[in-house]
């Protein structure tokens, strides 16, 4: 992130150590419960100071068994 960032909060539902090893001292991690409460957080606190906010989401690739994919 560029230092010059107006972000000075990371919401997200995971705590994940590489992401808390690795953030700058001026930028506050804020758990949340759930990645909806996250990105509910992050939306309010854009709107309330007009500035971008940041909010972590964790996506995979969900792995389906062969068996229920449809048309199988």
């Amino acid at each position: 992130m560029p230092v010059d960032s107006p972000c000075t909060k990371l919401f997200c539902a995971h705590t994940g150590d590489l992401v808390l090893a690795g953030l700058p001292d001026d930028l506050h991690f804020v758990l949340a419960l759930h990645e909806g409460s996250a990105i509910g957080m992050a939306t309010g606190q854009a709107i309330a100071t007009g500035q971008p906010a940041l909010a972590g989401y964790p996506f995979w690739r969900r792995r389906v068994a062969p068996s229920a994919r449809p048309g199988r």
